[in-house]
């Protein structure tokens, strides 16, 4: 319901994906946001859904599958590439620092962007269970070339109201405008 009635991820005129954009959704669970972008960009534009979950991402990896601008990606989004491990696998497992837990691959979007020859980054949504600093931190030369729309989820450490807002001044000062809204 939040993601198609109430479009949790767009605020019109502001913040929406469109047509021919190209999409980083991190944090796919098994795919609505992902399905959703996908409509809304259509044939010219592209969704990279990134989940690190295993089992949730064979869920997502599987609901896409019919969708030719969808391209999954198993790998959680972090600061740099290598490995992380989750406290659970399934929904909100959250990452951990020490290895325990289920070992997951990470990479950081700026190192995606690259190793996969995008073009451009046009909107990010990120809902990472609480590291959004980390992921928004592997995006500086995306975020600060492109200056992409985002979509970001604030709710999971209770700094992130002024943590997040922080990071991305920190990497295009000035740059961007904010807004707040919830959907509890």
């Amino acid at each position: 319901i939040d993601t198609w009635l109430l479009e949790s991820y767009a605020i019109k005129g502001f913040c929406e994906a469109e047509p021919g954009d190209t999409i980083l959704d991190c944090g796919t669970f098994t795919g609505n946001t992902s399905l959703y972008f996908s409509q809304k960009v259509g044939p010219e534009g592209h969704v990279y859904g990134f989940e690190a979950s295993p089992s949730t991402f064979a869920r997502y990896a599987e609901n896409m599958r019919e969708l030719a601008n969808v391209t999954p990606v198993h790998a959680a989004v972090h600061d740099g590439c290598g490995t992380l491990f989750l406290y659970r696998d399934g929904e909100a497992g959250a990452y951990v620092r020490k290895a325990s837990g289920v070992e997951v691959p990470a990479t950081s979007l700026d190192a995606f962007f690259r190793a996969n020859g995008l073009k451009r980054v046009d909107f990010i949504k990120m809902d990472v269970e609480g590291a959004e600093v980390k992921a928004l931190e592997g995006a500086k030369e995306i975020i600060g070339t492109w200056l992409p729309k985002m979509a970001l989820s604030a709710y999971h450490r209770e700094d992130d109201l002024i943590r997040i807002p922080e990071c991305i001044e920190s990497i295009a000062p000035g740059r961007y405008a904010f807004r707040l809204r919830h959907f509890s």
